[in-house]
Formats: C-alpha cells, sequence, structure tokens
C-alpha cells in the first residue's frame, strides 16, 4: 500500500534512486515486515525506504493515537544531545545535572561500541533530505532529543551507556551514565514550581522569536539572523523590514543567514528574503 501510494503520486520517485534500485528498496522493507511489530518498528522499515528517495518533504509520522501517547507515557530517555558535525560531535545537554565529565562542549567519540560517524551515518538512513545534502540532517540530528529518539527507536535503550569522550588534556577516556529515567529522576521536583504557564501574548512571542531572530553586535559589525520556517504566520514580512532597517542603521557589514533548520513554506516569503540580499536579478524557478 505504502509502495503503491508513492508510486502513484509522488513527483520525484525516481529523481535521485533509479527505478530498479527504489524497487529493490522497497522489497527490501516489505521483506522486513513480520507479524506483531509495534509501530516505532513498522515506521523504522518505512522511514528508511522514504530516505532512499531522497524528498525534504516526503516523511513518515507517527499515528496521531501513538503521537499522543507519547505525550503522555513516561519512558526511559536516552540522556544526551549532541551538536553534530561531519566530523565530530559534542555534548550539548545531559539530563544527567549531577554529571561533571560530559559536560557540554565535551567531545563524544563513541557509545556502547559505536563510533559516533556510525551513529551518526546509521541514524541518517532515517531522516528525509533533499538530494545527497547532509548539512540538513546533521541540523536534525542536534535538535534537541532528536538524537536519543533515533538511539532508542533504532538501537534501543539499555539501562547503561558505555561513552567514549576526549577530556581537557585531550585524552580519550571512558565513563559509563545510566538511563534517564523521569518515574525515577524527576520524582522529587515540584514542576507547578518550576514551570509556570506563561501569559497568552508572551507565549506567542516565545513561538515567533523560535521562528525567527536577529542578533546584532556593533562591535564586530555583525548580524546572525536565523529563519527557521517561511510559512505564513510569522510576520516575517515585518520582521525582515525591522531587520534590514536596523542592519541598515546601524552600518552593520556582516549577515549570516541560518536557514539549515528551515522547512521551508511560502515561495513569496522567501522570495522576499532574497530581495534584501541579492544586488541582481535572480530567477525563482522554471516552474512553480
Amino acid at each position: 500500500m505504502f509502495r503503491e501510494v508513492l508510486e502513484e503520486s509522488h513527483p520525484s520517485l525516481y529523481w535521485f534512486t533509479p527505478k530498479d534500485s527504489m524497487g529493490n528498496y522497497f522489497k527490501e522493507g516489505y521483506n522486513h515486515i513480520r507479524d506483531s511489530m509495534t509501530e516505532p518498528e513498522f515506521r523504522n522499515i518505512l522511514s528508511f525506504v522514504a530516505n532512499k528517495i531522497h524528498c525534504g518533504h516526503t516523511a513518515v509520522k507517527y499515528s496521531k493515537k501513538y503521537s499522543h501517547y507519547l505525550d503522555t507515557v513516561t519512558l526511559k530517555i536516552f540522556p544526551l544531545s549532541f551538536k553534530v558535525w561531519p566530523d565530530s560531535m559534542a555534548v550539548s545537554g545531559n539530563l544527567n545535572r549531577r554529571d561533571s565529565i560530559l559536560t557540554r562542549g565535551t567531545i563524544v567519540t563513541g557509545i556502547n561500541g559505536y563510533h559516533f560517524r556510525q551513529l551518526a551515518d546509521t541514524f541518517s538512513n532515517y531522516l528525509s533530505g533533499d538530494g545527497f545534502v547532509l548539512g540538513g540532517k546533521y541540523q536534525v540530528l542536534s535538535n534537541r532529543g532528536m538524537f536519543g529518539a533515533l538511539y532508542r527507536n533504532v538501537l534501543g535503550l539499555t539501562d547503561r551507556f558505555t561513552v567514549q569522550y576526549i577530556d581537557s588534556a585531550g585524552l580519550e577516556k571512558e565513563t559509563v551514565i545510566p538511563v534517564y529515567d523521569p518515574a525515577r529522576d524527576t520524582a522529587l521536583i515540584n514542576f507547578t514550581k518550576l514551570f509556570r504557564k506563561p501569559a497568552k501574548e508572551d507565549s506567542r512571542n516565545i513561538v515567533l522569536n523560535g521562528s525567527r531572530n536577529v542578533q546584532i553586535d556593533t562591535m564586530l559589525s555583525s548580524a546572525y539572523m536565523t529563519v527557521n520556517t517561511f510559512a505564513r504566520g510569522n510576520h516575517l514580512r515585518s520582521f525582515f523590514r525591522r531587520s534590514f532597517r536596523e542592519i541598515q542603521k546601524k552600518h552593520i557589514r556582516h549577515l549570516i543567514i541560518d536557514v539549515r533548520s528551515n522547512g521551508g513554506g511560502d515561495a513569496g516569503i522567501a522570495t522576499m528574503l532574497t530581495r534584501y540580499i541579492a544586488n541582481k536579478k535572480f530567477k525563482l524557478a522554471d516552474s512553480l
């Protein structure tokens, strides 16, 4: 059924993977189906096959029922988050707050016998991306919780993890850390005191700031603009006008625009951003 839907409706099923090769991936996925699979196990198979299309707009979600289950159930969690690059990965977060070894910025070289490169390459097989570009996948792996979710779904969680890391002296060492168990580790925390629901207007501003923001450093004459979406409803047009007016007013010489986590949206809004930085005519697309 999955194959028939894609073959009938996907507009670029064979752009990056030839038809005969794609057919082999469909067969391989089908042969991995067995009776009494869990939904994550079945989704892994579909995600692996969808990855071979190399289309960033083709991905497999959980069912609504299972997504709701994940929002309400207390599951054990892989405790570390990472910033992942092609040649290394560093700790960006650790749920075990008392861990004085694997702190933010620590370079990790392996986990449970897997080299970090093996882990990144393996997990990338379950992520959608356009063509053969890997930058977007490294960014997805760097999103908080994503590395751990893939570790759980693909490799499975253990009660303890053996982690190889580089210490402050540049030596490779090893440490053992426990899985994070919310039922145990958060039992004594009063969340009503830690997390107070923000006012409606504050919540809206938090969402908008997460979708687009700009930071200006006048000392370095530099600005860093993050644009995580081109979707309507995020006041992007007014954001661009205000931001570039301020950049011009402060005579900023250097601008970095980060779109690594941008999933797309309105082509007209994306074009508006391009017009601010292009000094000559440009072509958006052959067809749209």
